[in-house]
């Protein structure tokens, strides 16, 4: 777990109503029920790096990302890893609950900073088996999620690192509202399952066709519509 400081925030009303239509999967919920379900949860800030979990271990919470954005990684014993899929905004972590399984699968890093929703998983559990709504749109999301995780497996073996790197980046801009992104390059290496010098080469060429600017820490997100003409199929493939 990050050493970092976190700020919990009690939900009150001008936060329950940022909060609800920040996180895709709760503002499409009936609002007299969604108000209920967020007076249990509390607004959390999620640091860059920081660990919610790791694989094998107990899920004690799950989070709604707001503007944060969650990897999940699948880490070998040897120390490499590589991200299996992306939660942001449009959905929650720690799904492996709903499927009956109290630990997690892959381990959950922040990827980018910002807030979520933090709930505890009894409770998140308990509002399953209670609320219909929650209960089919938390489906509804692992069903894409699983999705997600078998394309990039398939990604990964059969796509050049460029199209994979542009797949990414156009991920993220669809679960962020942001077009700057503060990653390193060893960051981005780690997440693709590649070398740090691969993905300097390709930033180098996406910049000198003017999709990207970038500098040690950050990226600036210039041409989507480029980055589009170059990734691969995948990311139409992933669902949204």
């Amino acid at each position: 777990m990050s050493t970092n400081k976190r700020r919990n925030h009690p939900l009150g009303e001008l936060a329950l109503e940022h909060s609800r239509g920040e996180n895709k999967l709760l503002s499409a919920a009936p609002r007299n029920e969604v108000e209920a379900l967020l007076r249990k949860m509390e607004l959390v800030q999620l640091n860059a790096g920081e660990r919610l979990y790791g694989a094998g271990a107990v899920v004690s919470f799950v989070y709604f990302p707001i503007d944060a954005l969650v990897s999940l990684v699948h880490e070998m014993a040897h120390g490499m890893s590589a991200e299996v899929a992306v939660v942001g905004n449009d959905g929650v972590t720690g799904t492996s609950l709903v499927l009956g399984v109290r630990t997690a699968a892959h381990s959950a890093i922040v990827q980018v900073p910002g807030y979520g929703l933090r709930m505890r998983s009894d409770l998140f559990l308990l509002e399953l088996e209670s609320s219909g709504w929650l209960y089919r749109s938390v489906m509804t999301y692992v069903d894409m999620l699983v999705r997600h995780v078998s394309i990039t497996a398939a990604c990964n073996r059969l796509h050049s690192i460029e199209e994979r790197f542009c797949k990414w980046l156009l991920i993220c801009l669809d679960r962020i509202p942001n077009i700057e992104l503060a990653l390193t390059q060893q960051f981005i290496a780690n997440m693709l399952g590649d070398r740090r010098e691969s993905v300097a080469i390709v930033q180098k060429k996406l910049q000198k066709a003017g999709c990207i600017r970038y500098s040690r820490r950050h990226i600036w997100i210039l041409d989507r519509n480029g980055l589009e003409r170059r990734a691969c199929e995948c990311y139409l493939a992933i669902p949204k």
